[in-house]
């Protein structure tokens, strides 16, 4: 057990992972004290990226050997998000090394893609450049319909569910969590590190913080004195409930409403698959927040509440698609195209993990004051891709009516009954509980989702 505040970051060993768990190794170099824990599903890349990591943040080898024997400061959970029977372990071995969660950044996520076609590319690139660098435009199609070796849907279970699971069976540990930073908080002399901290406004298209419609109705608002949030939703203005952990979606540009569809909620039938989970995000994110106000309300003042974020990286040149295409194809005209839109100024585009990252650092350092659970947060790669990159918004995300139900609460439903049964399972007969898992899909209609 450690008394540091606990940072988890799931998919840490490559990409946008990387990139966050070097800016809390920084954090804890020159900041305040973290134990940093890698969730990765390969040992020996965790290690391997564990080992980069230390040498990248700790230069003086005296340091850096420090580091490396430390005990609390960068641990490795191995974990398969899109297997139950690994994160139900994995639950448990948290439960057993940690007594809380401070951070929990839901970040890993699969993007299997089943070649590269090179004519759409041009055309993409020529006609419909955004499309392409938001959602991979008609270049990289998708496998359809594949599951996991226990019968659910692949990338509903890597992307969205396998992590919500994990946070849910997390909760307590989340709610004795400690998020919010003090006022001037320091180590050695170090103040806070402003890396990364510049914040734009620009992206929010007109709407002001705090603003709401019907489709966001009971969204956590936040209080001013940055120690809790204030709700001024259903008649309960000014009743205060502090800040417990908090959790922090890696989430997409390209989570755009019309490529999921609750007829398919396991994406099975959907032709892309990856921008639907991203949008499962997104609608999760919403409603686990509609579900801690509900919480906080039916408690007693000072009910104690897990905010739940979601950050776009932008496009980065991670291995989350690089890795799938022929090395030649990756260096010389993938690689190249991304850097000339980020010389362009495209400021989406990152040619570094790190910089994608800065968003999710931002709602990290961020006191929850100033920070909206409603809005979907931005990283930005500085001018010419120099800096440490900014922070965006890119105004509220989306919760559609169908069929006279919020479809956010209809996604957690339909997580909450399938975990339940998970976890049901798992208790009654363990690893072979949850071995096949497959008739628990739910039934999907006829027609094949965007």
């Amino acid at each position: 057990m450690t008394d540091r505040r606990v940072a988890i970051v799931t998919g840490a060993n490559a990409g946008v992972g990387l990139g966050i768990t070097k800016r809390l190794l920084e954090h804890h170099k020159d900041v305040s004290p973290l134990s940093i824990v890698m969730a990765c599903r390969s040992r020996s890349r965790a290690e391997a990226a564990r080992k980069e990591l230390l040498e990248a943040v700790f230069v003086d080898e005296v340091e850096r050997k420090a580091a490396d024997v430390d005990p609390d400061l960068l641990q490795i959970l191995v974990v398969d998000f899109s297997l139950c029977r690994s994160i139900m372990e994995a639950v448990e071995q948290t439960k057993s090394r940690f007594s809380k969660i401070d951070f929990l950044f839901l970040n890993a996520g699969i993007y299997p893609i089943e070649g590269l076609n090179l004519g759409n590319a041009i055309h993409d690139i020529i006609f419909n450049p955004s499309y392409l660098f938001t959602c991979g435009g008609d270049v990289l199609p998708q496998p359809v319909g594949t599951r996991t070796s226990e019968g659910l849907g692949e990338m509903f279970m890597a992307n969205m569910f396998g992590q919500y699971l994990f946070a849910r069976q997390c909760r307590d540990l989340l709610d004795r969590g400690r998020s919010e930073f003090t006022e001037g908080e320091e180590l050695n002399g170090h103040k806070p590190s402003q890396n990364g901290s510049e914040y734009v406004s620009g992206l929010r298209h007109g709407l002001s913080n705090g603003s709401t419609n019907g489709a966001h109705n009971g969204h956590l608002r936040n209080s001013q004195n940055g120690n809790g949030v204030a709700h001024n939703g259903n008649g309960v203005s000014g009743t205060h409930h502090p800040v417990a952990g908090r959790v922090i979606w890696t989430g997409s540009s390209s989570a755009f409403p019309e490529f999921f569809s609750l007829s398919d909620p396991q994406l099975l039938k959907n032709k892309k698959p990856y921008e639907a989970s991203k949008r499962l995000d997104d609608l999760m994110s919403l409603a686990w927040n509609r579900a801690e106000e509900k919480r906080a309300l039916s408690g007693t003042e000072g009910t104690r509440i897990v905010p739940s974020y979601v950050v776009n990286p932008g496009t980065p040149t991670s291995g989350l698609v690089l890795a799938q295409v022929h090395w030649a194809l990756a260096t010389f005209v993938i690689w190249p195209i991304f850097w000339v839109f980020n010389r362009l100024a495209l400021f989406s585009v990152h040619l570094h993990p790190y910089t994608s990252a800065v968003g999710l650092h931002y709602v990290f350092r961020t006191p929850t004051s100033k920070l909206d659970t409603s809005l979907k947060y931005h990283s930005l790669a500085s001018f010419m891709g120099m800096g440490s990159g900014r922070t965006a918004d890119l105004g509220q995300m989306v919760d559609r009516n169908i069929d006279g139900r919020s479809e956010a609460d209809a996604v957690l439903d339909m997580a909450e009954n399938l975990a339940s049964e998970v976890v049901k399972r798992w208790e009654k007969r363990g690893v072979d509980g949850v071995a096949d898992l497959s008739d628990l899909v739910s039934a999907e209609s006829n027609t094949t989702s965007p």
